[in-house]
């Protein structure tokens, strides 16, 4: 029961607190973000409850590695890109209404690195779970991420215009070792 009241907490949270301005403003990568947010934090609260039995053999503990390296990647990626757009963005208001074209850092090998940092989680997630359940929310939610960062491209070609062309042209939307590459041509 407890399970049922965190996961309606988190969607009512998010639905109110997110999502609905998201939609009301027509923001698709907002509406996107949040969902798949929405679901990652579901299956993480699911995990804690203990709904996932993982069993005890060393494919499941090496998957469970893996899911380990890969979650604390994704949190890396997303703590740096929030210390650089509000140290770097000047931004209008929290951290990501950034005013100004961020090309420094991780933003200069990947443009999205929020976004993949939330595709990282939802990866995490399936392999720390290794459940069917998880392997469908959790591939969601990858999508979902995979389609904010997909839109978020027009909005931003809408808001920083040409200078955002040139940078789409360099910088790959979540292909980090092409955009280590391009560093190097740099």
């Amino acid at each position: 029961m407890l399970g049922y009241a965190i996961y309606a907490g988190i969607w009512i949270v998010i639905g109110v607190a997110w999502l609905l301005g998201a939609i009301r403003k027509r923001v698709v990568h907002e509406v996107c973000a949040s969902t798949g947010f929405g679901i990652c934090l579901t299956l993480m609260v699911a995990m804690w409850l203990g709904y996932f039995s993982i069993g005890d053999t060393w494919f499941s503990r090496l998957m469970q590695t893996l899911g380990s390296v890969i979650g604390l990647s994704g949190l890396g990626l997303f703590v740096w890109t929030v210390v650089t757009f509000k140290l770097k963005g000047r931004p209008e208001r929290g951290w990501e209404h950034t005013t100004i074209l961020v090309e420094t850092g991780l933003l200069k090998v990947v443009r999205h690195p929020i976004y993949l940092a939330g595709a990282l989680w939802s990866t995490a997630l399936i392999l720390w779970t290794q459940s069917v359940i998880s392997l469908i929310f959790g591939a969601i939610a990858f999508g979902l991420w995979w389609m904010a960062s997909k839109t978020e491209d027009s909005f931003n070609l809408r808001k920083f215009g040409d200078e955002y062309v040139g940078y789409m042209a360099m910088v790959p939307r979540w292909n980090i070792f092409k955009g280590l590459m391009n560093l190097r041509k740099m």
